[in-house]
């Protein structure tokens, strides 16, 4: 059996390409939505946690087939993805359920907007996987974390995920 969190990479990976797919379920509802967020959050605090392993499958599901909550995932805003980081998985579920939180609690952004948003709660998570594995460094999560502190990085996100490069 696969570690639960490559599973949970997979379905970020399905996200990605059902995002744009028209979807005919029920709305969310405001316990879902209220689930999206709370577990975004912890995941951020615990990205290794695997007791919300389950949660986070059930949830991915609902997010792909809801049709009130668009999520558009950038690859672009997940560099230690290229670079095959270990933990790779855990932030990429990190960053989907961020995303998501953001598109639920600001409804009006757009898509780069709620990228930053991700990219944000994935580098803290990054932290804190840093703060429980010192050994886990990544190369380009840190290069992010140098961009982030020089200003740089939330402009860089946002080009390389805003609204014009959906569908690109």
């Amino acid at each position: 059996m696969r570690h639960p969190v490559v599973r949970a990479l997979g379905l970020a990976v399905l996200l990605c390409g059902i995002a744009a797919h028209a979807q005919s379920a029920a709305p969310s509802t405001a316990a879902e939505r209220k689930q999206i967020v709370e577990l975004a959050k912890k995941l951020e605090q615990n990205p290794l946690d695997k007791s919300l392993t389950e949660d986070a499958l059930r949830l991915s599901q609902r997010i792909v087939d809801v049709p009130d909550i668009t999520v558009t995932l950038c690859t672009a805003a997940m560099p230690w993805v290229q670079e095959g980081y270990k933990y790779s998985p855990a932030l990429a579920m990190v960053y989907t359920f961020a995303t998501a939180s953001y598109v639920i609690e600001h409804p009006e952004k757009d898509s780069g907007d709620s990228s930053w948003g991700g990219i944000q709660a994935a580098l803290h998570a990054y932290k804190n996987i840093v703060k429980q594995q010192p050994e886990a460094r990544s190369r380009a999560a840190e290069k992010a974390l140098e961009q982030e502190t020089k200003g740089k990085l939330e402009k860089s996100v946002k080009e390389k995920c805003g609204p014009e490069k959906e569908g690109s």
